[in-house]
């Protein structure tokens, strides 16, 4: 075990209550770095614990699987001490839902591109109380993120609403054009940009470097840290000196919440250099 995974381990309550290891990593002044998962392996999710991720991305809009598999990927994240974030496919009220009360600690909610779009989804991930009268979250006091109704209900939903991470993504021209009105929406914890469905939104077949990708993109990094959200970014990069300067590049910029492996990229870059190199040997195009 990485001494970084024994120091996040020995942080956790010995109650049984997850923690929000990303904003513990937050208030001690350090970056919360965490891994896309598409492949739905809870040997992977059981990987990323051990080598110390502080969090993991469900990715349930582009893996392929849905609530069950995720269910079994956020229990072994919280038994590998890594806190599950659920990437929801379409961001309806009862899969946000279903998501929170199977034990995720956050979402990452797709397509937002309006302030009506965001305002709905804070209000869905999170229980009317007190403090949170928008909340429009349903309750039920037996399902898994209550422990099955261990605690009393207002302790409950208390830790809920503050601990559930709500990320929105913003991945369309229309979303960055309404970007400052999205940030307006109180609740939202972070934004992260999705480049390449903005570059397909465009015309741009994809491509993150086009001029008119770049210009949409231009400042929003800084305008969304002037707000206080936090911004969520892949490191560019897949060798790690590609990846260190990536991240020095985005702390630069203020970036805390980093991204730093999708499992099926990296095993994709693996197994093709690996076939080639065994192929072709000292011959091989393609560094190991």
């Amino acid at each position: 075990m990485t001494q970084s995974n024994q120091t996040a381990r020995s942080t956790s309550p010995s109650d049984g209550k997850a923690i929000n290891r990303i904003r513990t990593r937050l208030e001690a002044g350090e970056a919360a770095v965490g891994a896309f998962l598409q492949l739905g392996s809870t040997e992977i999710v059981e990987i990323a614990g051990e080598v110390g991720y502080d969090f993991v991305v469900i990715d349930c809009e582009h893996g392929a699987f849905g609530l069950e598999t995720a269910v079994q990927l956020i229990r072994t994240a919280e038994a590998a001490g890594t806190m599950p974030i659920v990437r929801v496919a379409g961001g309806t009220l009862k899969e946000l839902g279903q998501f929170l009360d199977a034990g995720a600690m956050g979402l990452l909610v797709p397509q937002i591109a309006s302030a009506e779009q965001a305002r709905a989804v804070v209000s869905a991930s999170k229980y009317r109380t007190e403090k949170f009268p928008a909340g429009t979250r349903g309750a039920c006091p037996s399902v898994r993120s209550t422990r099955y109704g261990s605690p009393a209900w207002a302790e409950h939903a208390t830790r809920s609403n503050r601990d559930c991470a709500v990320w929105l993504l913003v991945e369309s021209a229309e979303g960055m054009d309404n970007l400052p009105q999205i940030l307006d929406v109180p609740g939202i914890d972070g934004i992260q940009f999705g480049e390449f469905d903005l570059a397909v939104s465009m015309g741009c077949d994809g491509d993150r470097s086009h001029p008119a990708v770049l210009a949409k993109l231009e400042g929003a990094i800084e305008l969304v840290r002037s707000r206080g959200i936090d911004v969520i970014c892949f490191l560019d990069g897949w060798d790690r000196a590609a990846a260190a300067a990536s991240r020095e590049r985005l702390a630069a910029k203020g970036c805390r919440i980093l991204l730093g492996a999708v499992d099926a990229r990296i095993v994709f870059n693996v197994f093709r250099d690996r076939c080639d190199a065994a192929r072709h040997g000292a011959h091989s195009l393609k560094g190991i």
